[in-house]
């Protein structure tokens, strides 16, 4: 058999991930915990036979703190603050649902990066191209039919993937050993053993994230790079953002006590004149994505889609605008990212007065028309 030494490094880590957090709990709990278990003679063991003991209760705890940090850590940290990035949230209210909460989304923009998850985006859209005929894109996570395909067309890839997984498995591991240790210190009056815990557990989380985050998006630019030197890539067609359509906005709107406001922005190049936020697709981007990501960089404003109210095709310049807008509930108010656009939130009234373009005017009424039908006022 030959020797692989990707496999080995990466078999090696996963080993540790279990072994070194069991051992080193093992070892720095033994005079208070295993003495409950195997009574005076523990004192005794010596040479082997306390060599033997002492392996299999490392490997023991290890496995225990292993399945433990992946249920809390895995589960019910990363999964959650990974699901509350930035792209997430506009995708979310694309779709209807609701805000992550504040504090997952706090997390998220101290530990990721704005545009994290435009390779996972990518990746699903190949994902879904690929499986389409078979009709079992829901039955395999983007991840995994990553690391399946590269298994079966690039192994040397799977082998950087693993190694990635490996090193966030370990601090995983790590993490929940410091949390014990903490308290611990402090009970048997060893606090130089907490106060160590306590200043490895911000570097060794950081570093459980970094390393978990990587690893998917390594799969991810793999895929999208496999992708794009394959003469059968997917086409221009089948990843375009929507139906013709060059921009999209919202009509967005807000309960103020017993009456209904709607948010106008001054026009970017005519501060004189009020407008309705709105602006280009990108590129892979849905035209409702578009709609909540330009809402929120004009106004501040995080505004849940709840559909298309009005088409409207003009021309700035030389260039053909199309744009669609849609009817959106506000969620949340925060400060734009477009510093100049100066939001307003106005009654219907008003704002048709306030406006100057028909097309905004029309797209006004539309929204007032659908909201009252949906939300009537009690």
């Amino acid at each position: 058999m030959d020797f692989v030494p990707d496999k080995f490094f990466v078999g090696l880590f996963d080993f540790f991930s279990i072994l070194l957090p069991g051992a080193l709990l093992t070892y720095l709990l033994k005079g208070y915990v295993a003495p409950k278990f195997l009574g005076g003679r523990y004192g005794d063991l010596a040479g082997t036979e306390g060599w033997a003991v002492f392996l299999v209760a490392s490997y023991l705890a290890g496995h225990f703190v292993f399945l433990f940090s992946s249920w809390l850590l895995d589960d019910h940290f990363y999964d959650p603050v990974r699901g509350a990035t930035y792209m997430r949230q506009v995708r979310r209210l694309a779709k209807r649902e609701k805000l992550s909460p504040w504090l997952a989304r706090a997390l998220a923009s101290l530990l990721f990066k704005q545009d994290v998850d435009r390779p996972l985006f990518q990746a699903e859209k190949l994902k879904e191209y690929r499986l389409a005929c078979s009709e079992a894109s829901s039955a395999i996570n983007t991840f995994q039919w990553c690391k399946a395909r590269l298994a079966l067309e690039r192994a040397e890839a799977v082998a950087s993937v693993q190694r990635f997984e490996a090193d966030s498995k370990f601090f995983r591991s790590f993490v929940i050993v410091l949390c014990i240790l903490i308290p611990w210190g402090f009970a048997v009056q060893q606090r130089p053993i907490s106060i160590s815990a306590a200043i490895l557990l911000l570097p060794a989380l950081w570093r459980y994230v970094g390393q978990r985050s990587k690893a998917t998006n390594q799969a991810y630019w793999y895929i999208i790079t496999l992708e794009g030197s394959s003469n059968c890539g997917l086409s221009a067609k089948a990843m375009e953002h929507g139906e013709g359509f060059s921009h999209a906005g919202g009509v967005v709107v807000r309960r103020a006590k017993e009456t209904v406001e709607y948010l106008l922005v001054r026009a970017k190049d005519k501060p004189e004149e009020w407008v309705l936020p709105k602006g280009h697709i990108e590129q892979g981007e849905s035209m409702r994505e578009a709609a909540v990501r330009e809402v929120r960089e004009e106004t501040g404003v995080w505004a849940r889609v709840e559909g298309p109210v009005s088409d409207a095709s003009f021309t700035v310049g030389k260039e053909p605008v199309k744009v669609r807008f849609y009817l959106m509930e506000a969620e949340e108010v925060g400060k734009p990212i477009e510093k100049t656009r100066d939001p307003v939130w106005l009654q219907l009234e008003d704002a048709l007065q306030r406006v100057s373009h028909e097309n905004i005017r029309s797209a006004l009424q539309a929204a007032e028309r659908r909201y009252s039908s949906i939300s009537p006022l009690c």
